[in-house]
């Protein structure tokens, strides 16, 4: 018995293959977690009854599996020798990328995009803000959008402040963030800071000022009579 599996297998797919046993009626293939020396019920039976001299497998995970054959005819069994074959995926998050926006600095309008480059091998990604610099991806963030598949998010009505924004690309390995950036918005249409009370002194000076033009008027009505 052998295989044509990689030292280890890199992919969790592989053929066990066998030469022909003399007088063999049918095949057997079972697995195990330790070296196999014997048939017994701690085997896994992979498949029986076939006569065939190799059997496909996929879908392994890292580990180190063993594996062996059985050629059955009606006067009895023989066993091939036990084959190992160790599996490593190799894991591969996806690749690193940069975030950019077309933010004027400062941006005067509250409109503008976030764009990004292609991050190799991500399925889609994510858009987060913050009110400060972000480092890590945490529950204190905003997130703006999931699972994008584009390159591009379109953020508008911002009024004037500072933002902070993060795209993270994702796989089924992992995850990738990408740089952080900064995007500061001064709209000029915004209402200016007020002086605390100004309104209401400025209110109480021009009630005083009539009064005392309403006193001098009929000061001098009196005066002529």
């Amino acid at each position: 018995l052998s295989s044509n599996s990689g030292t280890p297998d890199s992919d969790g797919i592989f053929s066990l293959n066998w030469g022909t046993s003399a007088r063999v009626n049918t095949y057997s293939v079972y697995r195990h977690s330790s070296y196999i020396t014997e048939i017994n019920g701690s085997l896994i039976l992979l498949t029986s009854g076939i006569t065939s001299h190799n059997h496909y497998l996929s879908g392994y995970s890292n580990g180190t599996y063993y594996f062996i054959v059985v050629a059955e005819n009606t006067y009895g069994e023989t066993l091939s020798n036990c084959e190992a074959v160790t599996v490593a995926i190799l894991k591969i998050p996806p690749g690193s990328f940069s975030l950019s926006s077309n933010a004027e600095n400062p941006d005067t309008d509250g409109s503008f995009n976030l764009v990004w480059t292609y991050s190799t091998d991500a399925n889609n990604y994510s858009v987060y803000r913050h009110s400060s610099y972000i480092t890590e991806i945490n529950g204190s963030l905003t997130l703006l959008a999931d699972e994008v598949p584009g390159f591009i998010f379109s953020c508008s009505s911002y009024s004037s402040g500072t933002y902070y924004f993060i795209v993270v690309a994702h796989n089924d390995d992992g995850d990738t963030l990408s740089n952080c950036i900064t995007v500061i918005v001064e709209r000029p249409d915004a209402p200016q800071d007020e002086i605390p009370g100004f309104n209401l002194v400025l209110i109480f000076g021009v009630l005083g000022v009539s009064i005392a033009l309403i006193i001098k008027k009929k000061h001098d009505i009196n005066y002529q009579t």
